[in-house]
């Protein structure tokens, strides 16, 4: 059997939002991405994310997770929305099915 091979191109330039109430799954998504050597940051509620773009932080995407308390995703998305914040958000769940 052949071994599947991936390349990874190093972007260095390109920022990401992680929105999620676990920093396990935080920590999880920076492991996943650490090979891109991407800008990371991360907040742990919906809240915390609005402000971070209320203070004037762009990013090329925010992964945000869609079950959170207080504020979830979808929520947190509309307010980012409402306020005019036009970047990609990609909403998931580390929900077990």
């Amino acid at each position: 059997m052949k071994k599947a091979q991936t390349l990874s191109e190093h972007m260095p330039y390109g920022s990401i939002l992680i929105v999620d109430d676990s920093e396990t799954n935080i920590s999880a998504l920076k492991g996943y991405l650490s090979i891109y050597e991407l800008r990371v940051d991360s907040v742990l509620s919906g809240l915390d994310a609005i402000r971070k773009i209320s203070n004037g932080n762009v990013y090329d995407i925010i992964f945000i997770n869609h079950k959170m308390p207080v504020l979830d995703g979808i929520e947190t998305t509309k307010c980012l929305r409402d306020m005019q914040y036009d970047r990609p958000i990609i909403a998931y769940t580390a929900e077990k099915i």
